[in-house]
């Protein structure tokens, strides 16, 4: 099994805020520095349900559309996420592919085993309706391990195991535009 090392220590997420949660794992990892959740929200414009208002101490943009990716796309936060990394003194930087240009060049497999081979974080968007056939949401989820055909991801949700291992071509179906629009992987390297 090749892993990343150190491994994670996993993070629980505030109520949809599984995207700077899992940057918040990776920055732990990497960095030994932890922000605070609703902190990462703010500054990555993260829009919430009106239903979670109280949930927060934060006021953050409302909205009431069903599928959380309408309240941040990971995918698209390339330059965002090093913008933070740079005003924060923080020695990393993102790199966002999308399925389609990660199979350009490789596997999910061969792409996978060189980002842990360097020790790089994938920070994965994915559609949970591969999963969840009722869920039309959008999570994020880490993957730390991948032995084979099958990896282990880190799970930020509060009420199920923090990791999962799955086969790569699930995973591939999840990111692929199957379901809805096409996601992918942001990797974080050190600079």
């Amino acid at each position: 099994m090749n892993s990343i090392k150190p491994k994670y220590i996993a993070q629980v997420q505030k109520p949809y805020l599984c995207n700077v949660a899992c940057l918040n794992m990776i920055l732990y990892r990497q960095a030994g520095i932890i922000f605070e959740q609703e902190e990462l929200a703010e500054f990555f414009n993260v829009k919430i349900h009106p239903s979670l208002v109280s949930c927060f101490t934060k006021k953050f943009e409302i909205t009431d559309k069903i599928n959380d990716d309408e309240w941040l796309k990971t995918i698209e936060e390339e330059k965002n996420i090093n913008n933070f990394f740079k005003q924060n003194y923080i020695a990393l930087q993102a790199q966002s592919f999308y399925l389609e240009d990660i199979l350009e060049l490789w596997t999910l497999e061969e792409f996978i085993q060189k980002n842990i081979v360097q020790n790089n974080d994938m920070w994965v968007e994915y559609k949970l309706e591969w999963l969840f056939p009722w869920n039309k949401g959008i999570h994020d989820w880490l993957i730390e391990s991948i032995s084979w055909n099958e990896i282990v991801m880190i799970n930020p949700w509060y009420d199920t195991p923090n990791r999962y291992t799955f086969d790569i071509d699930v995973l591939e179906e999840a990111l692929s535009d199957k379901f809805a629009r096409e996601t992918g992987i942001v990797v974080i390297s050190k600079k």
